[in-house]
């Protein structure tokens, strides 16, 4: 297991966060965060350097430059199902892609994943759709915390001395599959 700082600049990120890799991060400011247990939102890895992820901010199921999630968080650690292969893992970054647009609900992960399908997604009902579609297992994540118990780290990054707030929290997003094709542009 290898921990470290994730970023553009680490030569493993290409190497260790693949596509389908499951994202999980906890946030520094308690008073703020909404989400019970430990960890506080997560995330897929998806292709192109893109993460998909459901915000409450955009109201939607969205996709963000890699290094500009990973700069919006202290505390991250990449995740792989258990048991599967990389060719899971690429079906899985292909499966979250398609929610891309979806609204965002609130509550979405509290519902068995076929009910209420078309009232919007939360971060974990990403996760557990997409999951669920290609392995055909339904794991009943409700939240962030029970992600972490069906998978193993990859890797991981807990720099709370030296994170800073970014001064645009969701630069390049984007709610177009059809831009998820491309590399994202920003800088």
């Amino acid at each position: 297991m290898k921990f470290g700082i994730l970023s553009k600049d680490d030569i493993d990120y290409a190497i260790t966060v693949r596509p389908g890799n499951i994202l999980v991060t906890r946030n520094t400011d308690e008073v703020g965060n909404e989400s019970p247990g430990h960890w506080n939102h997560c995330a897929i890895a998806s292709h192109f350097g893109w993460v998909i992820e459901a915000q409450k901010e955009p109201d939607a199921v969205i996709a963000v430059p890699f290094d500009c999630f990973v700069e919006r968080y202290p505390n991250i650690i990449a995740l792989r199902l258990r048991n599967v292969d990389d060719l899971v893992c690429d079906a899985i970054a292909k499966e979250a892609t398609k929610l891309v647009g979806r609204e965002y609900r609130q509550i979405a992960s509290l519902f068995p994943r076929w009910r209420r399908k078309d009232l919007g997604e939360n971060c974990v009902s990403v996760v557990r759709k997409a999951v669920a579609q290609v392995t055909g297992k339904d794991y009943h994540w409700r939240r962030p915390d029970h992600v972490v118990k069906d998978c193993h780290i990859i890797c991981g990054k807990y720099d709370y001395d030296g994170w800073q707030k970014p001064d645009v929290w969701f630069e390049g997003m984007t709610k177009n599959k059809q831009d998820l094709v491309f590399e994202p542009k920003v800088r």
